[in-house]
């Protein structure tokens, strides 16, 4: 979540602010969800190109739409100048496994459903091939989702010709510091020099003087959005599937949560999960 920081704090003083206010900030942002983000804000998703080769291919046999997609990318400082740093959705993955939500815009509701999850995994990219010009690799939270036209509705035809995009994922911050670029905040700083290195995009957090490090977090979601906060989320494969096969319904969980959340605010929402 953005948080309310005020606007004319530049330097040390916003720093002070911040190392000040470090406990309630970082408090208000383990209650908030990431959504999307206000039109105009710079998107680099328009650069990436994936190669065919490189892409993740479905390897299930069940009829539909079988997409996968980059639902958050590790060592992006993102429009809430946080970065998720690489191992932080491992927690979630291993107590959970591909039992996450595969919505659109962040909707709790059942009829925001798009797609089966049938995967939830990391991948390591390089940056080049993340349309990066930049050494290196930086690791990925996958979702392999299956689409079907039955109950999929127009999102079926959407990513069937590549109209989404960028994707965005609902969380709970874990584990979070704040690292500061100014030695005479000592802890802080330490953060920061301990972190640095594995910002991509260094030269937005070096201009704000400051980021926040994520090292665990709660997943609760992954959905298809216009503009995620993270930008560096996009469609990697669509592959057509037309053999049809049966679905066990009875390994499938519901978190009570889902059954019914016409009446519930999205705090009592999370309690549940």
């Amino acid at each position: 979540m953005k948080l309310d920081i005020p606007q004319d704090l530049t330097g040390k003083d916003l720093f002070n602010h911040l190392i000040s206010n470090k406990k309630e900030l970082i408090g208000l942002k383990r209650v908030g969800i990431k959504e999307g983000i206000p039109i105009g804000f710079e998107s680099a998703s328009k650069s990436i190109k994936v190669t065919a080769d490189k892409a993740v291919k479905a390897d299930m046999n069940e009829r539909g739409l079988v997409v996968d997609v980059i639902a958050n990318l590790a060592g992006w400082m993102d429009y809430d100048n946080d970065v998720i740093l690489r191992g932080a959705y491992n927690k979630s993955i291993a107590d959970k496994g591909n039992d996450f939500p595969f919505l659109r815009d962040h909707e709790y509701k059942t009829s925001a459903i798009i797609a089966k999850t049938l995967e939830v995994y990391t991948r390591d990219f390089s940056l080049s091939e993340l349309g990066i010009n930049k050494s290196g690799t930086a690791q990925a939270l996958m979702f392999k989702g299956l689409l079907d036209e039955s109950f999929s509705g127009d999102m079926y035809a959407k990513y069937k010709h590549g109209l989404v995009k960028q994707h965005s994922i609902g969380l709970r911050y874990i584990k979070i510091d704040l690292a500061v670029n100014d030695a005479d905040f000592k802890i802080e700083h330490e953060v920061w020099q301990k972190y640095a290195s594995q910002v991509i995009n260094i030269d937005k957090a070096e201009k704000e003087g400051y980021f926040w490090a994520i090292n665990e977090i709660g997943l609760i979601e992954n959905s298809a959005v216009v503009f995620g906060s993270n930008s560096i989320t996009p469609t990697i494969s669509v592959e057509e599937k037309t053999e049809a096969v049966s679905i066990d319904t009875s390994k499938v969980s519901i978190p009570e949560a889902v059954k019914d959340t016409s009446n519930k605010s999205i705090f009592e929402f999370l309690k549940c999960l």
